[in-house]
């Protein structure tokens, strides 16, 4: 039988009613986990009373522990070429054991049901070895890249191939403890019954900086399986804060002020700032465009970055309404 997990448990209610995101449990929904959400939900201003802040504390705590000891130890890391796509995530390519080790629990939970359906163009795995090969790629082009890639959200903002699926698959498993225990918190209040699953997969442990395990008292779908719930103000359906909007929201402004500065008898639009960067730029892709103008202009990275904060700590733009949660949770999609 097909049901949300309200259904399943018979809880009274639609999603506004909910903290929690009432799941399809037989199959996944186009929603991600944003780390910037994440950041938005535990500032102090933005603080409401509910338990999601306090889980929101403890997972940005994680991810911020998470991705400074990674990109602390990427600094180090010097490529001496590109890895070809057919050759990423492959054997025989030399990389750092540390680094791979603190991948090593990157891979998708299906316990949550979210992300692209498999037949909705998921796309490959990531294992531990391509997102080494993809940082790798970006550090070979761009050496100094960790002067600007340095928050979580960073990863999928400027790193090639690393969308918001396969991030949602790297910060549920650094987060998991929390999601966990936000999860039972929710089936406490509701009186649902739980399973315990001992050493249930890792999670990241911010304060020793490694991978643990531990045990979950879960609750369960019909074959006996975990359901792990998420809050709701973790989750968006389109990352907001990635190349995309850093090229269309303060790149090219910035460059259209200095073309209409240099020609202030043309009519000039955002569609010629983005000519003249390709001119300049004439093998970067997006995600490239915007490390490349940053390297060449720090002091542009600064003001965005500071753009950027005022952004995700006061009004989100990727924050979802209830009805905007119910949409993309009742929506039937192939395969469903």
């Amino acid at each position: 039988m097909k049901r949300k997990f309200s259904e399943k448990f018979e809880l009274q209610g639609t999603q506004k009613d909910f903290q929690f995101v009432d799941i399809k449990l037989w199959t996944d929904q186009a929603l991600f986990i944003d780390p910037s959400l994440i950041a938005n939900a535990q500032h102090k201003e933005n603080q409401n009373g509910s338990i999601e802040t306090t889980y929101a504390t403890r997972a940005h705590n994680s991810l911020q522990s998470f991705f400074s000891t990674f990109f602390e130890m990427f600094k180090d890391i010097n490529p001496s070429k590109l890895i070809k796509k057919k050759d990423q995530g492959r054997e025989g390519i030399n990389r750092d054991e540390r680094i791979l080790n603190l991948l090593q629990y990157s891979t998708e939970n299906n316990a949550l049901h979210l992300g692209y359906t498999v037949d909705e163009s998921k796309g490959t795995g990531c294992s531990p070895k391509m997102i080494y090969d993809f940082f790798s790629n970006m550090k070979f082009k761009h050496p100094s890249m960790f002067d600007f890639v340095n928050e979580p959200f960073h990863a999928t903002g400027f790193i090639n191939e690393i969308g918001k699926d396969r991030s949602t698959d790297l910060t549920v498993s650094i987060i998991l403890d929390v999601l966990c225990d936000f999860t039972l918190s929710i089936c406490t209040q509701y009186s649902i019954p739980t399973k315990e699953f001992e050493n249930y997969r890792h999670y990241w442990d911010p304060n020793e900086k490694m991978w643990k395990t531990r045990n979950y008292d879960l609750p369960t779908n019909n074959n006996g399986e975990p359901i792990v719930l998420v809050p709701k103000s973790f989750v968006t359906n389109k990352f907001q804060y990635d190349a995309e909007y850093v090229l269309k929201n303060y790149i090219l402004e910035e460059k259209l002020d200095e073309l209409r500065a240099q020609y202030p008898s043309k009519r000039l639009i955002k569609s010629d700032a983005l000519k003249k960067l390709r001119l300049e730029h004439p093998d970067a892709f997006k995600k490239d465009l915007v490390l490349e103008y940053f390297v060449e202009k720090p002091g542009s990275y600064k003001n965005f970055m500071q753009r950027v904060n005022n952004g995700i700590l006061g009004t989100h733009r990727g924050l979802l309404t209830d009805d905007e949660i119910e949409k993309a949770t009742s929506e039937t999609q192939e395969g469903d």
